[in-house]
């Protein structure tokens, strides 16, 4: 068992891999830093947020925070645990772990990227929801796309009707961006912690997408 787990931990130290994808996605997310440390995107940030404001209403609210809700960790531990039993009952254990392990990298990595911005939450519009520490980057922007989105195309590869394959696929990327949409809507971040958030989530998964969807390797 000891050497079980040693080598899953040794696989996974070396098994980031930079594609194009990724490439692309921490470019976006550069990009995005560089004008948001400029403080170039301030005034149409605050558009933004203004724009949003004037289209809350009690229903939308409503919907919109139990959207990040499940966006927090009582909505995604449940969905990562889920992920990784299917995967082991599959007998992709390997898979499994390194599914568990690369969203909890997300969560350090969003902890230090916001150390490192240290932007200040918007106040432009009421806060309708739970706010942390600093803005920059959306955390929840930056896990969902690895738990929900990674994890719903890793059960996607488990479903056996093609319905529900193709359903799958089209939540793993509506979730990400409806919780993205949901935390700007609630006052809570201005678009460009977001898209910030989204575009470095997604490098992080597709840089280890090569690890926690290999479905040959059965440990």
């Amino acid at each position: 068992m000891t050497g079980s787990i040693a080598t899953n931990f040794c696989f996974m130290m070396s098994a980031p891999r930079m594609t194009k994808s990724s490439l692309v996605c921490l470019v976006a997310f550069a990009i995005v830093s560089v004008l948001v440390s400029s403080g170039t995107t301030h005034d149409w940030d605050v558009a933004v947020l203004q724009w949003f404001g004037s289209w809350r209403t009690p229903p939308a609210t409503s919907i919109m925070q139990f959207i990040s809700n499940i966006g927090n960790w009582y909505g995604e531990v449940p969905l990562l645990l889920l992920v990784a039993g299917l995967l082991r009952r599959h007998n992709r254990r390997a898979s499994a772990w390194r599914f568990i392990v690369v969203a909890l990298g997300a969560e350090g990595l969003y902890a230090v990227a916001k150390l490192l911005f240290h932007r200040a939450r918007p106040t432009v519009l009421t806060h309708l929801s739970d706010a942390g520490w600093y803005s920059y980057p959306s955390g929840h922007s930056l896990v969902a796309p690895v738990i929900w989105g990674g994890g719903l195309v890793l059960c996607a590869q488990l479903a056996k009707r093609r319905a529900l394959k193709r359903a799958l696929i089209v939540a793993a990327v509506t979730m990400p961006t409806l919780i993205a949409v949901s935390r700007v809507y609630l006052g809570v971040h201005y678009l460009t912690d977001v898209l910030g958030g989204l575009s470095l989530g997604m490098a992080w998964l597709l840089i280890w997408w090569g690890a926690v969807s290999n479905t040959t390797a059965r440990h």
